[in-house]
């Protein structure tokens, strides 16, 4: 095999981790945030640990990789791509959360984590028509700080709620009362309902 053609397989392969780390993460999105979060993962998890470790596995037998090394490619490079895709798509989703008109409801503290890599609290709260249970991360807040019990504020997506996140742990005396029905986060500012169609009529 000549030079070129080596050099040619390596940037082709540099440029698909490059591709299944970014459609993988969401950092580039086909149709929108929420077709994307709705969708069931599974062509996900296929393409990063069944389609990555097979192309990996192709490309260091196509280069003649020695026997020992191959496993870097099949086993090493495939879960440094998935653990690059995982932090990027860890960041961008509350970010994205926080970018939408979202509402934002009082909501009970059934249940707490708290891991070493993990905080996260599963909530109990009701709307109009169902009782919901939502296990939600915490953002830059410890789980140990919350009690099974307590109330915190949670929000999601006006039109899209598996974009959601806990909007404040342990919130105002105002800001609960502004989210008495619910509450909405526009423009980075939490306005009561009445307040919300106020400015939206």
């Amino acid at each position: 095999m000549n030079r070129f053609v080596k050099t040619l397989i390596i940037i082709v392969y540099i440029i698909f981790l490059v591709a299944v780390i970014v459609f993988y993460s969401g950092l580039y999105v086909v149709d929108d945030f929420c077709g994307f979060y709705s969708d069931d993962v599974f062509y996900r998890k296929v393409l990063i640990f069944v389609i990555s470790p097979l192309i990996g596995y192709l490309f260091a037998l196509v280069l003649k990789v020695g026997k020992k090394s191959r496993s870097y490619f099949y086993g090493l490079i495939p879960l440094m791509i998935f653990i690059c895709a995982f932090l990027i798509d860890y960041r961008l989703k509350p970010q994205r959360t926080f970018s939408q008109t979202c509402i934002v409801r009082k909501a009970i503290i059934y249940k707490t984590f708290s891991g070493k890599n993990r905080q996260r609290v599963t909530v109990k709260f009701s709307d109009e028509t169902y009782n919901y249970q939502w296990e939600l991360r915490l953002i830059k807040y410890s789980a140990n700080k919350l009690q099974e019990g307590d109330s915190l504020l949670i929000m999601y997506a006006k039109d899209c709620d598996v974009l959601r996140e806990v909007y404040k742990p342990k919130p105002t005396i105002t800001e609960f009362e502004k989210c008495t029905d619910y509450g909405y986060y526009y423009n980075g500012k939490l306005y009561s309902k009445g307040e919300f169609e106020a400015i939206n009529q």
